[in-house]
């Protein structure tokens, strides 16, 4: 007979620890061993648990209660941020955890079953510096910690037989124990799209025995689920996406080796029609696998998440429903549709559909993010406007406030901030936001744009180079960040190509101005009448009040506006 008991397991693994190793084995390995030994394994211990399994970089460990995991989770993020924050870049260490409580088997010294592989699977879905629960940990810790968490619904786990009611826990958001307050919130999600992956299929021999595919799965799988519109399920190859009745695209694909190269094929489908809806291939040298990974990985969340297909399809269904049987979250993607087309009347729009969905559901963190957009976009067409940039940065405030691991809130928060001269904060808030989505496109671009009006340049020119490269099909709002970009940095013809590719009714003042510098700086006097001409039409009053709007504060890049606008016939 087993010899099973309950156990609340704690599985944590080490994110990019093997392109650590890769960059630098001996710097990796020695801040691994740093880690665990200041930080997890003290941990650990204090509450009462014990580490029964190490696997690389992958930490198991076993506690007596289910608030005794999560609370060394939360105590290892936290102190895991604290010596981040004081050591360089090279050295630092980010994880991702897991928690669950559940039936193990004992097997000398060592844990087995699906207790164990539960909290591993929540592991890999949770996001970097996060956390994820089980429902079980989940009851049992409410009323003794006190964490903002957000329900990510039911999920099917790999080689877990029934799904998964999951929980996100951002650490670094506490609440205070309020007498009569619910201890643990659950932020809404009002409802999402769901996307199904099924391991992707290798052709072929590999004689090599390169472990793509499993990595390919597990990293798209990983990055998708920071996207918070989306709600990702991870199938078994034997499974079909009709597992799960929520889910509305799957996702596919093929990899093909061939002596020294490796073709990778991916395919969504809309699962009810099942009309295939995107399609990519990638043909790579097999010099990097890691890197050959990564590269795809970003390049197909890129493509399908965000502001990109999934959504757009997903508006397109909503638009050919009766408003009368319209979901929050399908007016939400209305007003999303509306917002990417960015101009005036869509912005008008927009709102209106944000304000819908928010009149059926108050806690719908994405409305109120779209709603920020929306009153951002008023204040830009209407040449400035001090009530809409208090509407920006409180509707701002609610969605960071509702979902903290929004990496876009956090975005829109710091460019609110940077409307009304809280500079200190409107950093904090645009490093945040990277920090929880790194490899997604429309951050970097955003993050772009701020960076170079900081005087932060260089990266401002990475983070616009690498968007660009993960989203060459990126929607006209980019255009806007990498103008600046390419303005600032002298490249006069990239950022004169970012108004013109506009449609005249998206371009703005700031469009206006910058491409007459630029035809100025590219000594094209021909051009010049053009943009005066709407110039004036749009509001322009002079150089002063241009630069306030604009928000140009740093004195070389004032200068060089001065000297470009003189050169352009500008007063």
């Amino acid at each position: 007979m087993d010899n099973r008991k309950l156990a609340a397991i704690l599985a944590a693994d080490v994110v990019g620890y093997s392109h650590m190793i890769g960059e630098d084995e001996g710097l990796a390995l020695e801040c691994f061993r740093e880690i665990r030994s200041t930080i997890v394994d003290a941990t650990i211990a204090k509450q009462g648990g014990r580490v029964f399994k190490l696997m690389g970089d992958g930490i198991l460990a076993e506690f007596p209660s289910a608030v005794r995991a999560l609370q060394a989770a939360i105590d290892i993020q936290h102190l895991l941020k604290e010596r981040n924050d004081q050591c360089g870049l090279d050295r630092r260490m980010t994880m991702r955890v897991g928690v669950h409580q559940g039936d193990v088997v004992v097997e000398e010294g060592d844990l087995l079953g699906d207790g164990v592989n539960v909290a591993a699977r929540l592991e890999a879905l949770a996001p970097v510096g996060g956390i994820c629960i089980s429902a079980r940990v989940f009851e049992d810790s409410i009323g003794k910690v006190f964490v903002d968490v957000r329900d990510m619904g039911e999920v099917i786990l790999k080689n877990i037989a029934r799904p998964v009611r999951v929980y996100a826990i951002d650490p670094l958001q506490h609440v205070a124990a309020m007498p009569g307050s619910n201890p643990m919130p659950i932020k809404s999600r009002g409802s999402r799209l769901s996307i199904s992956l099924t391991p992707f299929k290798t052709i072929g021999a590999n004689e090599r025995g390169l472990p793509l595919d499993a990595g390919l799965f597990e990293e798209v799988a990983a990055h998708l689920t920071r996207y918070r519109d989306l709600e990702v399920i991870q199938l078994t190859s034997d499974q079909s996406p009709q597992a799960s009745s929520q889910s509305g695209y799957s996702l596919s694909g093929t990899i093909q080796f061939s002596d020294d190269s490796v073709r990778v094929t991916a395919k969504l489908v809309e699962n009810d029609t099942r009309r295939a809806i995107w399609s990519e291939r990638w043909d790579r040298k097999l010099e990097d696998v890691f890197l050959i990974q990564s590269e795809i990985a970003d390049g197909i969340v890129n493509c399908l998440a965000g502001y990109s297909v999934i959504l757009h399809t997903a508006a397109e269904r909503a638009s050919r429903t009766p408003s009368a049987n319209l979901s929050a979250y399908e007016f939400y993607l209305l007003g999303l549709s509306h917002n990417n087309r960015f101009n005036l009347e869509d912005a008008r729009m927009a709102l209106g559909f944000f304000s819908a969905a928010l009149e059926l559901d108050r806690n719908f963190a994405r409305a109120w993010l779209g709603t920020a957009w929306s009153y951002d976009q008023l204040n830009i067409f209407s040449g400035g406007s001090s009530e809409y940039e208090m509407l920006f940065v409180q509707s701002a405030r609610k969605a960071v406030e509702l979902d903290p691991m929004d990496a876009e809130a956090h975005l829109a928060l710091g460019e609110a901030l940077g409307h009304v001269g809280d500079p200190e904060a409107e950093e904090e808030a645009f490093d945040r936001a990277m920090s929880l989505g790194p490899g997604n496109a429309d951050v970097l671009a955003m993050f772009a744009g701020w960076a170079a009006r900081v005087g932060r340049q260089k990266q401002a020119e990475m983070a616009a180079d690498k968007a660009r490269r993960l989203n060459p099909r990126w929607p006209v709002w980019y255009n806007n960040y990498f103008r600046r970009v390419f303005f600032f940095g002298g490249r006069y013809e990239d950022a004169l190509s970012c108004v013109t590719r506009k449609p005249l009714k998206s371009r703005s003042l700031d469009d206006v101005i910058y491409a007459a510098c630029c035809s100025a700086a590219l000594s094209r006097p021909e051009d010049l009448r053009d943009w005066h001409v709407q110039a004036v039409a749009m509001g322009y009053q002079n150089k002063d009040h241009f630069l306030l709007y604009a928000g140009v504060t740093i004195a070389p890049q004032r200068q060089i506006f001065t000297e470009l606008l003189q050169r352009a016939g500008f007063e």
